[in-house]
């Protein structure tokens, strides 16, 4: 979860079945070190340049957490776009 512009945003961070470099990994906790602070770093600063906007990482969640807020979205999507 992160507070994108002043707006709480929830990111998610999915792998590739096929991707063998990182289909091993089920869990930010397991990920080596150095590609963690990547990722943080990266959703930190990713919209510096964008005019100043401002990011800020709020919470790291479980994998469950992310597959209920993808549900959401659905639901979200199905209610406004497809009725």
């Amino acid at each position: 979860t992160m507070i994108d512009d002043g707006k709480e945003d929830e990111k998610i961070i999915a792998v590739a079945l096929r991707d063998p470099t990182y289909n091993v990994y089920n869990s930010l906790q397991e990920l080596p070190i150095h590609i963690f602070d990547e990722i943080m770093h990266f959703f930190s600063n990713y919209k510096a340049l964008e005019n100043d906007r401002t990011t800020e990482v709020k919470s790291l969640d479980s994998a469950e957490v992310a597959k209920d807020a993808i549900k959401k979205a659905k639901e979200l999507f199905i209610e406004t776009f497809e009725k």
